[in-house]
C-alpha cells in the first residue's frame, strides 16, 4: 500500500497518521486533513481557521472571495463624488 502523502502543491511530505485503529489494516489509519475540502495535508500546508484544519488552496480561496465581495460594494472614493 502507498504512503499517504500531503496533496497540496505537489508536495511530497509522508504524513503520520493521527489513529491507528488497527495496526495491521491501514484503512483504519487516520490521517490530518482539510476540513473544507478533505484532502489529506501536512503541518506545513495547514492552518486552522474558525476551528478548522484548513489547506493553503482553501486558504487562499476563502481569502480572495473575501476581497473580491469587497471589490463588489462599488465603493467609489470621495474625490470622486
Amino acid at each position: 500500500m502507498p504512503f499517504v502523502k500531503c496533496a497540496v502543491d505537489g508536495c511530497n511530505t509522508r504524513l503520520q497518521p493521527i489513529l491507528e485503529p488497527v495496526l495491521e489494516d491501514r484503512n483504519t489509519w487516520i490521517y490530518p486533513e482539510c476540513d473544507v475540502c478533505y484532502r489529506p495535508v501536512c503541518d506545513k500546508h495547514s492552518s486552522h481557521m474558525d476551528g478548522q484544519l484548513v489547506c493553503t488552496d482553501c486558504r487562499k480561496k476563502a481569502i480572495a472571495e473575501t476581497h473580491s465581495a469587497l471589490i463588489h460594494l462599488d465603493i467609489t472614493p470621495l474625490d470622486e463624488r
